[in-house]
């Protein structure tokens, strides 16, 4: 594994709870969280999915803490499962999309992070 998710591994597992004002909730980062930026069904993302995924670690605290709103979808009935999507836009350059989960009355927990593409504008 490349030197920069090596450290990019040990910062997200100093990363600790943060409140969501967005959801007036707790987030907490666990291992499923830091798998999933790494791993697709259990198996290693290509090596530049890695590294984008990566990267993004550094961002998801600043999302979590300054997005506006958040849209709910549930995934689940039985245990309910409701997944939350927060964007913010990070130092005005990309907007960062952060997954965070519920199951049933359990803790919110960090998913995944990605960051959206710009959508050009229409031609005239």
């Amino acid at each position: 594994m490349s030197e920069f998710i090596e450290k990019q591994k040990k910062l997200y597992k100093s990363l600790k709870s943060c409140f969501c004002p967005a959801l007036q909730a707790t987030v907490h980062f666990t291992s499923n969280g830091l798998n999933h930026l790494l791993y697709n069904r259990r198996r290693p993302r290509n090596q530049n999915e890695r590294h984008y995924r990566a990267a993004l670690i550094s961002h998801i605290v600043e999302v979590i803490e300054k997005a506006a709103t958040a849209v709910r979808e549930v995934r689940c009935e039985d245990p309910l499962t409701v997944v939350w999507s927060l964007n913010h836009n990070v130092k005005g350059q990309s907007i960062v999309k952060v997954v965070l989960k519920q199951e049933g009355a359990g803790k919110m927990e960090f998913l995944s992070a990605m960051a959206k593409k710009k959508t050009k504008k229409p031609r005239a």
